[in-house]
């Protein structure tokens, strides 16, 4: 399994000022949680999942510009990575920029070359 990581320098929340003490550790845990929990109350998931799917198929059918968390290739890692983007009647119309700590980025790569050697391993990536 390939673990992501929890890009913090991009959250914003909407009525809190950036200075609030948040434990952050405790947050990733419920978040990570999450979806056991309601897979354990309801038997499924699939209604946040499919929200989210319909939400961008219809940016694309309609050419209507959205922000999206999605997969895109990055050259840097040579692989797929969950990003943010514009996404629009042609696909990915742009990469959301994200300024990450020098932290964040090395777990970034590290979750990178997890997912690259998952590819490499399963045949799924020709050099």
């Amino acid at each position: 399994m390939v673990n992501g990581f929890n890009c913090w320098c991009s959250v914003r929340l909407a009525e809190y000022p950036e200075s609030v003490d948040l434990n952050l550790d405790e947050i990733k845990e419920q978040v990570a949680a999450g979806g056991w929990q309601i897979h354990s109350g309801k038997g499924y998931t699939c209604y946040g999942i499919s929200a989210c799917v319909s939400n961008i198929v219809k940016a694309i059918l309609t050419d209507e510009v959205g922000a999206f968390p999605v997969s895109t290739y990055s050259k840097k890692y040579d692989t797929y990575v969950g990003h943010p983007a514009y996404v629009a009647g042609d696909g990915i119309a742009k990469q959301i920029n994200l300024n990450l700590t020098a932290d964040e980025e090395t777990e970034l790569a590290k979750s990178a070359a997890k997912i690259h050697a998952m590819f490499e391993e399963h045949a799924l990536v020709s050099d």
